[in-house]
């Protein structure tokens, strides 16, 4: 019987604790294994995720997780399903401690999300739509280490990457006109920062 595959923003959190659980670190290995194969969206909301919370702050975490959403990203836009990730950052992990309790304190804000988004306007989100989705996060991801210099900054591609995510998940294409804002205001920054 098939795993059933998270609709929504806490969905991707419980399916993570739930693949990690007895685990001492939640590897990239154990979030491509969770989501691999099913949906594009749970693989990028779950880097986006660790940027909007305090692991975000970490030095080199936001690098190394630009590197990371540029490669699933671009892999997706080229129709692979599991991506291929670099031996350096498969094995690349966080304490699961800090990673459940990180998303227990983003928790009651992803239940808020969950309350409002649906299904609509759903030609965004599907067929070409994904491939465009695909492009935009793999240019998010470009920009991660860029912004991840200024300290928290990174919060901002993070939310990027979160919306477009759920986006494709909840096949809510507002969502995803709300991530192309947002990505255009990340982009934005990051010319400024390096202009």
């Amino acid at each position: 019987m098939p795993d059933k595959q998270p609709h929504n923003l806490t969905g991707v959190l419980d399916r993570v604790e739930e693949k990690t659980d007895g685990e001492d670190t939640v590897r990239v290995e154990d979030i491509l294994d969770a989501f691999s194969g099913r949906l594009f969206g749970p693989l990028i909301i779950v880097p986006g995720l660790v940027l909007l919370t305090p692991l975000g702050g970490i030095p080199l975490v936001p690098a190394a997780i630009g590197v990371l959403v540029a490669a699933i990203a671009g892999q997706r836009l080229f129709g692979r399903e599991r991506p291929w990730v670099p031996a350096r950052l498969i094995d690349r992990g966080l304490e699961r401690e800090r990673v459940t309790n990180a998303f227990g304190k983003i928790r009651p804000w992803t239940k808020r999300v969950d309350a409002v988004i649906k299904p609509r306007i759903t030609v965004l989100t599907t067929g070409p739509a994904e491939y465009a989705a695909a492009a935009l996060a793999m240019l998010l991801g470009a920009t991660i280490p860029v912004v991840g210099l200024i300290p928290f900054a990174a919060a901002l591609p993070g939310a990027g990457l979160t919306l477009i995510g759920l986006a494709l998940i909840a096949r809510d294409g507002l969502l995803m006109i709300a991530a192309l804002a947002v990505s255009c205001g990340v982009g934005y920054f990051a010319w400024s920062a390096i202009g």
